[in-house]
């Protein structure tokens, strides 16, 4: 395991102190963490958004970092939608 994934691993052990570390089962590609990221983030939202068409480990842990665990500065999922500046422009 590199330095950097073990910071992040003890950031994300204080967010979700419970989760037991563990490596992940299958190889390891490029560009990818060898920890399970997965569980911390389910520990950490409440819900598995893995499971959404678009969002992996790695961006769901750079959205986390940008916006902590907090969602409720955003009442809907377009207001949300609309921070990211991910919505059209209507006109």
């Amino acid at each position: 395991m590199l330095y950097y994934e073990q910071h992040i691993e003890q950031t994300l052990k204080l967010l979700a102190p419970e989760i037991k570390s563990s490596k992940k089962q299958s190889m390891v590609r490029k560009n990818q963490y060898h920890i399970n990221l997965k569980d911390y983030l389910i520990a950490i939202l409440g819900v598995d958004l893995t499971a959404v068409e678009g969002l992996d480990e790695i961006g769901l842990l750079t959205i986390l970092a940008v916006t902590g665990p907090d969602m409720s500065k955003w009442p809907t999922a377009g207001h949300f939608t609309s921070w990211l500046n991910l919505s059209p422009v209507l006109k």
